[in-house]
């Protein structure tokens, strides 16, 4: 009898685990699918920084994330223009990072523009920008473009430019 009531316990236990929810609590159901593809594109908040411009001494090309204040001065110097919104936009190296793209000098105008920032639902983050060139000009630029994230979205993050 003892034997029997085990075996019965057991196997109740047993059907129990197996079941499982559908997924559905008080007429709710999450469907997996919308939530995943939904964080693969979720915005993510940034400012374009204006008043920067890249030093003629930098090593290679700043491309990427920037999180340290010194790593970022050593690409980027400030161009303070007059006017009221002459002054560079302020970066807080403890609470935000950069995203940095920029190109080769060139003698076009040439106009680096985001299109947008997201998560890629692996944790990480996809830049996307457009490239704008113009008219030849008499003098050589370096086209480059400074975004401020909050540190917050953390992760890699890849630079994709838009054809």
């Amino acid at each position: 009898m003892k034997k029997a009531m085990i075996l019965a316990v057991a196997a109740s236990v047993a059907m129990l685990s197996a079941c499982h929810t559908s997924g559905k609590v008080d007429n709710f159901t999450i469907n997996v699918d919308a939530v995943s593809s939904a964080t693969t594109a979720v915005d993510v908040p940034y400012k374009v920084a204006n008043g920067y411009f890249v030093r003629n001494d930098a090593k290679k090309l700043p491309n990427g994330k920037i999180s340290k204040q010194k790593d970022f001065e050593a690409s980027f110097g400030m161009a303070a223009v007059m006017g009221n919104d002459g002054r560079p936009t302020e970066i807080d190296f403890n609470n935000q990072y950069v995203i940095a793209v920029s190109k080769p000098v060139t003698d076009r105008f040439t106009e680096l523009e985001p299109v947008s920032l997201k998560g890629d639902g692996d944790g990480g983050l996809v830049f996307v920008y457009r490239t704008k060139v113009g008219q030849q000009l008499s003098y050589s630029m370096q086209p480059s473009l400074v975004v401020v994230v909050d540190k917050k979205y953390r992760g890699m993050v890849s630079i994709r430019e838009e054809k």
